[in-house]
């Protein structure tokens, strides 16, 4: 979570690199007074960088719900580095805010995939970079070392980094998500290749995705999770169903989780989160298409 200052206000926003567009808070942009519109119209400049939107497009959000509403922030500070304009798609229901230290919305990869990207975990630090930085000492892997690894990855239409993994010996792949707390399989893909059995012993239900009863999120522990050289042993996966596919069947229905074009949006069959990430300094180099995971001393 990172603080930034929005139309001079300060807020909590949430580092997001698995969503393809950063998020708002409704109650916030009514709050701070922000322009706001529809995704109804065929062209969006300044605001759009450079994409050009189709009609009737709806966002949806890994519990299914949807929003077709942006809004523009003409002043947004982080750290002292000044931005803006910045788009935010709106949350599709509004948040219940009871304090002013929670996050009101994410930074999702629209708008760091025009950095090079640090998180720190060790020391709680948030970094950007200019990709065509000189100082070779703040460039992403500069700081790896033997322990380190370094990933591979393409980026795909949601700006989502893909990268591949092995789990119990199955390939799938990986979209590296900083603001999902829990390392998740879709239960689609857990079932077909894991043929996990929801009633089994080692399966425990944690609840459910936007109150619905046949939208269970149930987790499991597996053997070994590897990423390039590094295995992560006895991790504990969280099973998700995709409920985003189920709403966004249309073809012209575009996913927050899965901004490819002529597809059903669906949800990512594994998800790389911070019950993994927090143990590693993570540094992104997007035009390069590498990142790196270096060891927390201590963790």
């Amino acid at each position: 979570m990172v603080r930034a200052l929005l139309a001079g206000q300060e807020k909590y926003l949430i580092l997001d690199t698995g969503g393809a567009k950063s998020i708002l808070d409704p109650e916030i942009a009514r709050e701070l007074g922000l322009q706001m519109g529809q995704f109804t119209s065929v062209e969006r400049t300044p605001f759009s960088r450079g994409y050009t939107v189709q009609p009737s497009e709806v966002y949806t959000d890994v519990t299914g719900r949807q929003s077709s509403s942006f809004a523009i922030v003409d002043a947004f500070e982080l750290g002292d580095r000044h931005f803006g304009p910045i788009e935010f798609v709106l949350s599709p229901t509004d948040n219940d805010l009871d304090n002013s230290s929670m996050p009101v919305g994410t930074l999702g990869a629209d708008f760091l995939i025009a950095y090079d990207v640090v998180f720190d975990f060790g020391t709680d630090e948030f970094q950007l970079y200019s990709p065509n930085n000189c100082d070779n000492s703040r460039q992403p892997g500069a700081s790896a070392d033997a322990d380190s690894v370094t990933v591979p990855f393409s980026v795909n239409g949601s700006n989502h980094i893909r990268f591949p993994i092995s789990l119990d010996g199955q390939n799938l792949t990986a979209v590296l998500d900083t603001g999902a707390h829990n390392t998740i399989l879709s239960l689609p893909a857990a079932q077909r290749l894991f043929s996990v059995d929801l009633n089994a012993p080692d399966v425990i239900r944690t609840g459910e995705l936007a109150r619905q009863d046949m939208a269970g999120v149930y987790r499991r522990r597996f053997f070994v999770l590897r990423i390039e050289s590094l295995s992560v042993t006895d991790p504990m996966i969280f099973l998700l169903p995709d409920l985003m596919a189920a709403n966004a069947a249309p073809p012209w229905r575009v996913s927050i989780m899965d901004r490819t074009r002529d597809e059903s949006a669906a949800l990512p069959e594994f998800i790389l989160g911070m019950s993994v990430l927090s143990h590693y300094r993570l540094e992104i180099a997007y035009q390069r298409r590498e990142f790196y995971l270096i060891p927390v001393p201590g963790n």
